[in-house]
C-alpha cells in the first residue's frame, strides 16, 4: 500500500481523494529480469515518483529490497506491506521484541473504544474475560482486530503453526518502526459472507490514512534527488528452535 493505506484526501492535490490501499495496489507494473533477481516498476499515478521493487531467493528467504523516489517535489507517504495468510487455527503469533501493542480497531468483540493499549498477547473483554489475541481462531470466531506494534530490534515476527513449521518477516526499522497486524477470523467484510485471513504487515504508522499521519508527525518524506531504501526479508522455517532463534 503507498502512498496511502485507506481511502482520504489527498494532502498534495486539494480537492482530490486517494484511492483505497494506495496508488500501486493491485495495478500493472513493468517488470524485468536482473540476473537472479526480479524487478517491478511502478510510477505513481498523480504524484511524480517511481516505487521500485527487486525480489531475490537467499537461502530459505526471499528478499524484497525497496526504492522509493521523488521526481519533482517533497512527498509525504505511508507504505505497508500486504500479504495475508491461512495458518491452522491454534496456530501462533509471534512477535520479537516489543515496545508497545495498540488495538486500532476490532468488530465482534466487546472491548474498551479503541484505540487502546494492550499487555501482548492478552486482552480483557468488558466481562473480565481474558482473550489471547495471538492464538489464531477459524472463521467461526467471528471476530475481527486490527492491532500494531512498535518492535524494538531487530523487527521481526512470524506465524507458528501447531506443528512448529513458521512463516516470518523481518524488515528495516529504520524506515519502517511498526507491525500492523490483522486477525480477520470471520466478521470481515460482515458475518453473512465472512472471510478468514491473517495479516503480518510491516509499515511506518499507527494510521491508516496518509492525512493523520502527517498530523500526527509519523509520514515520512521523501525528497527529490534522495531516494529512500529498505527492505523485507520472508523467512520460512521447520521448528520452534529455529523460530527462537529467528527472533532473537
Amino acid at each position: 500500500c503507498l502512498p496511502s493505506i485507506a481511502p482520504g484526501p489527498d494532502p498534495i492535490e486539494r480537492g482530490r481523494a486517494l484511492r483505497d490501499h494506495g496508488d500501486v495496489w493491485g495495478r500493472s507494473a513493468r517488470a524485468e529480469r536482473d540476473g537472479e533477481s526480479f524487478v517491478t516498476t511502478t510510477e505513481g499515478l498523480r504524484w511524480a515518483y517511481s516505487f521500485r521493487r527487486k525480489l531475490r531467493l537467499e537461502g530459505a528467504s526471499v528478499v524484497a529490497e525497496y526504492e522509493l523516489e521523488a521526481r519533482d517535489a517533497t512527498l509525504p507517504f505511508l507504505w505497508s506491506m500486504h500479504p495475508l495468510f491461512d495458518p491452522p487455527p491454534g496456530s501462533r503469533i509471534r512477535l520479537a521484541r516489543r515496545d508497545e501493542v495498540l488495538v486500532t480497531g476490532y468488530v465482534g468483540l466487546d472491548l474498551p473504544p479503541a484505540p487502546f493499549a494492550v499487555s501482548w498477547p492478552t486482552v480483557e473483554d468488558a466481562a473480565g474475560t481474558p482473550i489471547d489475541l495471538d492464538v489464531i481462531r477459524g472463521v467461526e470466531a467471528r471476530r475481527g482486530v486490527k492491532l500494531v506494534a512498535r518492535l524494538a530490534e531487530p523487527g521481526r515476527a512470524a506465524i507458528e503453526r501447531p506443528d512448529g513449521r513458521w512463516i516470518g518477516f523481518g524488515w528495516d526499522r529504520r524506515v519502517m518502526p511498526l507491525l500492523g497486524i490483522w486477525l480477520g477470523e470471520g466478521a470481515w467484510p460482515s458475518v453473512e459472507a465472512p472471510v478468514f485471513q491473517i495479516g503480518l504487515e510491516p509499515t511506518n504508522s499507527t494510521s491508516d490514512g496518509l492525512g493523520e499521519a502527517i498530523r500526527r508527525g509519523e509520514a515520512t518524506v521523501v525528497a527529490p534527488g534522495s531516494p529512500l531504501r529498505w527492505e523485507a526479508r520472508l523467512v520460512v522455517g521447520e521448528d520452534h528452535s529455529s523460530l527462537s532463534r529467528f527472533l532473537e
